[in-house]
């Protein structure tokens, strides 16, 4: 896959991480969501999603409620990415 030649992405695949893929998480109100992968780290996380096709302002929104979610399980610090595979880029999402 080309996308994880990107030099940003590459080291969330290094070998050795604590990491979760497609773990569910509890959402305020019920609800559950899935990030495509959450590494952790002590009492940091980075969540990424990887997307297809053409970008959307929700998709910053889903990964805000994703983040918000871990910082009510006691992650101090989240960051998070987007991936896109099909233009082969990454964005962070501050």
């Amino acid at each position: 896959m080309e996308t994880l030649k990107d030099k940003k992405i590459q080291p969330f695949f290094e070998k050795g991480l604590s990491v979760k893929v497609e773990t569910e998480i509890l959402l305020p109100g019920s609800r559950v969501c899935r990030p495509d992968r959450v590494i952790l780290n002590g009492n940091k996380a980075i969540v990424i999603d990887f997307k297809t096709g053409v970008r959307k302002e929700n998709y910053k929104e889903q990964l805000n409620d994703y983040a918000q979610a871990l910082m009510g399980m006691g992650y101090s610090s989240v960051e998070k990415y987007l991936v896109y595979i099909d233009e082969t880029s990454v964005e962070e999402v501050v």
